[in-house]
């Protein structure tokens, strides 16, 4: 039992530091967005994130239904849309800058 709870104690350790307790590390892993003060929410709300995980919880939970489920659904598709165009638009400048050299 004590070597589970020091593999355990580790790896939340390197948890944090690998993420450096940012914003994304409270919202994802280690709290749900209920528990944080209302200026996090606020903010964490400006962020992708919640719809990952929160959002899904919440509909599970039943504490969103009908056409608040609907709304919450909707911002994780403009999110997955701006997030999908974001990534395609630096590809490609990425590969406006590319020089392929060799024989």
């Amino acid at each position: 039992m004590r070597l589970y709870l020091d593999i355990a104690k580790k790896s939340f350790q390197r948890q944090v530091a690998y993420r450096g307790a940012t914003l994304a590390g409270f919202v994802t892993n280690l709290f749900r967005i209920a528990f944080m003060p209302a200026w996090l929410q606020a903010l964490c709300y400006l962020t992708p994130f919640p719809s990952v995980i929160d959002t899904p919880v919440r509909i599970y939970l039943n504490q969103a239904q009908g056409g608040e489920a609907a709304a919450q659904i909707a911002v994780q598709g403009a999110w997955a849309l701006t997030l999908v165009v974001a990534g395609r638009l630096a590809a490609e400048a990425g590969r406006r800058k590319l020089t392929i050299q060799g024989g």
